[in-house]
């Protein structure tokens, strides 16, 4: 694996991953801490993040241009929603812990469990949307191998969740295989949320109601950005400012999608 740029002309991966808004030694929001010591898994499971992110191109090829002014991060980019749910975390490895976090998505996503086993499943948008979501859309088919998920895969990931709910009723371990290892990374300490447009995403479990999704420029995947009231701001230099929440999958917005849309404005902004 990878291990994490301070830097890339042009790119905002650096800011991807665990350690940002820490709240700890009067950091600015946008800059990690180092002296946080995430457990081993979470590590592992970031840096399998951060190399299916080459994957993704939510900023549509585009480069960030950033400067600093007053310890704030300048950048542009695309507001795309704002959450109006965020669920239970998944905190650790444990199977029983997990179809827990299942279950509680599949409620706040009003999705039925039941579908999984109808050869209908993926003409259902929302049941689509969702259980892409869970997998984040790549296929981790070795250490060295991972692609996206193309229609030929559909059936498979059908009977794989089929098996993985069934798994759920027995009380035991569902079968391994590529699904599972795309699965863990994406859900392992992140929170499913919902947009008030309706859109399915995973996040970090800090994020709250009311945070914006937004497509910076640079940017591989979105970020969870929440903008700062008024009488709290520190600065005033014309432009919103945010705290920085941390990067995230949502469905539907990891290819250019928020970028090519003409209806959408570029803005610029600061995270402080």
């Amino acid at each position: 694996m990878k291990s994490i740029p301070s830097s890339e002309p042009g790119s905002l991966r650096c800011l991807t991953g665990l350690g940002f808004n820490s709240l700890e030694h009067g950091l600015p929001s946008w800059v990690r801490n180092l002296e946080a010591r995430p457990e081993i898994a979470a590590l592992n499971y970031e840096l399998t993040r951060f190399d299916l992110y080459d994957l993704y191109d939510s900023a549509s090829s585009t480069k960030a241009t950033t400067s600093i002014q007053n310890h704030s991060l300048s950048v542009e980019g695309v507001f795309v929603d704002k959450t109006q749910r965020v669920g239970k975390a998944v905190q650790h490895r444990g199977w029983e812990h997990v179809h827990e976090m299942l279950q509680n998505w599949l409620d706040m996503a009003e999705v039925d469990m039941s579908s999984v086993t109808s050869q209908a499943l993926f003409s259902r948008p929302k049941a689509r949307s969702f259980w892409r979501t869970i997998v984040g859309d790549p296929l981790i088919e070795s250490e060295q191998s991972c692609r996206r998920l193309v229609q030929k895969d559909m059936e498979d990931l059908r009977c794989w969740l089929s098996s993985l709910l069934e798994s759920k009723s027995a009380g035991t371990n569902p079968p391994m295989g590529p699904l599972i290892w795309s699965m863990l990374p994406v859900i392992y300490g992140r929170a499913m949320f919902l947009t008030q447009q309706g859109h399915i995403g995973m996040c970090y479990p800090d994020s709250r109601i009311g945070d914006e999704v937004w497509v910076l420029h640079g940017g591989k995947v979105p970020f969870v950005l929440r903008q700062i009231q008024e009488h709290d701001r520190r600065i005033a230099l014309g432009m919103p400012g945010y705290v920085f929440v941390g990067d995230c999958y949502l469905d539907r917005f990891m290819d250019g999608e928020a970028i090519q849309d003409g209806r959408s404005r570029r803005q610029s902004l600061l995270i402080q």
